[in-house]
């Protein structure tokens, strides 16, 4: 599964409709995840933010994205597929 920001765009374009700053990306391993983004996982009325580079340097860099996801489980009722969320690492001053 390669995760498609272009989403957040096409629906900005309804607003605004001129040129957008920024161009879609797609995401195909947790090294990019790791790299550019902030994962949180929900389940269990509990929010757990994953720590993306030592997933990354445990499992690979080049572990797909899919493989990834199919592996994660809630620890606490042992659920499969918990809900994840993704944000931008913040990188500089805003």
């Amino acid at each position: 599964m390669a995760i498609f920001c272009d989403r957040v765009e096409q629906s900005a374009r309804s607003v605004y409709p001129g040129p957008m700053a920024h161009t879609p990306i797609i995401i195909n391993t947790l090294g990019q995840w790791a790299d550019d983004f902030r994962v949180w996982v929900f389940c269990c009325n509990r929010a757990v933010e994953l720590d993306l580079p030592a997933l990354a340097e445990r499992h690979g860099r080049d572990m797909p994205i899919d493989t990834f996801r199919e592996r994660l489980r809630c620890r606490f009722c042992g659920r499969r597929n918990p809900e994840i969320r993704i944000g931008a690492r913040h990188t500089g001053p805003r």
